[in-house]
């Protein structure tokens, strides 16, 4: 599927601010995440059966919350070995035993490791803190969030302690029964994605790039506090990375489908608000099906006693020039949004 080129961050934060005082509700929510019930295809293409959601009029984005680069049976684009499909009969891994040769790496120390090539890492007892579209399934590219501790103190007690594993879409299937709470031992290779403007330091597991997941228990994570000015491209990519977090006393407007993000902004009431240097959209690309669900609806006007979601980063498909970057909270269910 084709991209129009992402409105400017400017553009975006006038028509954003401006929606907030309830003059244009129908732009109100721009963002960038999945449509209700768009299909991923091949690595993080959208295969919703509509035009882009550029040219939807709902301001909203939909699409898949994958890279640029995942399009294609090549998978990510990121220096490591891509996908050229499942051609080894040998045995996939299934981190019963840590393999041979790979090394034991906890989250910081691969922050600290930084890696520039496909790097293999053995990351044991991390803990499951979001799942893109509640759970990996066959033949869609997959988002997995883990965490080494069950909670921090403040966001930079947790700076580093959080990391993103990428699955492509011809090895998903191995990912199909990780779910969020797990406690996981991990087999993937350590990279810092600098492909098309990203700059994401990941784990990835591809067709050539083997890799699995196995639980070892339960832990429930408690979010850190955190507020709308710790999103940020920075906080994200350098500083912090994807914690589990807590936002509280928020607003925004939905568009017409439940399948798309939207803006949100400090306080329960409309009203003029400084949207800040960086605005932040609340995604629903990691809950079931990738679409809110009651008690919110379209075209709505929503105050939020309480969210709480994963430090996020969406990176559009780029049509040339430097690609945009928008700030993302990804809730995992519906609990994790509580209405004013």
């Amino acid at each position: 599927m084709s991209y129009q080129t992402p409105l400017s961050m400017n553009l975006r934060r006038f028509v954003l601010t401006f929606a907030s005082l309830s003059f244009l509700p129908a732009v109100f929510a721009i963002g960038c995440g999945s449509g209700a019930g768009a299909s991923l295809g091949n690595d993080g293409d959208v295969d919703s059966g509509k035009s882009s959601a550029h040219d939807s009029g709902g301001g909203g984005f939909e699409d898949s919350g994958e890279h640029a680069s995942d399009a294609g049976n090549g998978g990510k684009d990121s220096g490591a070995k891509g996908d050229g499909g499942l051609t080894d009969s040998k045995p996939w891994p299934d981190c019963n035993t840590q393999p041979a040769g790979v090394p034991t790496k906890a989250i910081a120390e691969i922050w600290s490791d930084d890696p520039t090539t496909a790097t293999a890492a053995w990351v044991h007892g991390a803990t499951v803190s979001a799942v893109s579209f509640d759970g990996c399934s066959a033949g869609h590219a997959c988002q997995i969030f883990l965490q080494t501790d069950a909670t921090y103190a403040t966001l930079a007690d947790g700076a580093h302690k959080a990391l993103k594993l990428y699955v492509t879409s011809p090895v998903a299937a191995h990912f199909s029964t990780v779910k969020v709470g797990d406690t996981v031992d991990v087999y993937g290779w350590a990279i810092r994605n600098t492909t098309n403007g990203q700059n994401e330091l990941e784990l990835q597991v591809t067709s050539d790039l083997e890799g699995c997941a196995k639980k070892t228990g339960s832990l429930a994570l408690v979010p850190v506090k955190a507020s709308l000015s710790d999103f940020t491209v920075q906080n994200y990519e350098t500083t912090i990375g994807p914690l589990l977090v807590e936002l509280d006393n928020l607003h925004g407007t939905t568009t017409g489908s439940l399948g798309e993000t939207f803006g949100v902004f400090p306080g329960v009431d409309a009203g003029f608000v400084d949207a800040g240097s960086e605005l932040v959209s609340l995604s629903p690309f990691f809950l079931p099906n990738g679409a809110f669900a009651a008690p919110m609806q379209t075209n709505h006007f929503t105050s939020f006693s309480k969210l709480v979601g994963i430090l996020g980063l969406y990176v559009p498909n780029p049509d040339g020039g430097t690609p945009a970057t928008y700030d993302e909270i990804y809730p995992r269910t519906m609990a994790d949004i509580t209405l004013q």
